[in-house]
């Protein structure tokens, strides 16, 4: 997958940002594209969350999804096989460094990462977090997902280019 440049993400949040009305758009338009992506986000593996992590999390993965489209107007639709395939790739990183701070399990997951500014979305979203309406295991579990979703459509993205035309 080629690079997702801060640019466009930032031209991303901006719209998304701009109105309730843009961002409803994007909504509707991400659960026709990619439902598969959609459902893995209203999922009962995060029933626990509250409100506001909920949409902290559908905001990043709007972030991501719309950015990487941009870039790879082709952009296929992922199944439940890919996503489900990087979340316990990540989940087993996670593991890995059980006693590590948070702070350092984000930056063994930026190291040598391919899509940094990307991600990067993800911990500025929660690390930023002034009002502190995130828990700490929810925060975890926001940016497991977040690498999960770019990992699947890096991964997806990758074997779309690699395969003949």
């Amino acid at each position: 997958m080629k690079f997702i440049e801060q640019d466009v993400i930032d031209e991303v949040i901006e719209e998304l940002s701009a109105s309730a009305e843009k961002q409803q758009a994007f909504i509707e338009q991400f659960q026709e594209e990619q439902p598969m992506v959609f459902a893995y986000l209203f999922s009962e593996s995060f029933d626990s969350f509250t409100e506001e992590e909920k949409d902290l999390l559908l905001f990043i993965a709007l972030v991501n999804w719309q950015s990487i489209t941009r870039v790879h107007p082709d952009c296929p639709q992922l199944d439940e096989k890919i996503i489900s395939e990087a979340e316990e790739e990540n989940w087993e990183m996670i593991e890995d460094l059980k006693h590590k701070s948070f702070q350092h399990k984000l930056d063994f997951f930026f190291e040598d990462y391919p899509q940094e500014d990307l991600l990067a979305v993800a911990e500025d979203l929660i690390i930023d977090d002034d009002d502190q309406f995130i828990t700490q295991i929810a925060k975890e579990a926001i940016f497991v997902s977040a690498k999960s979703i770019i990992d699947a459509f890096s991964k997806a993205i990758d074997e779309g280019e690699s395969k003949p035309s």
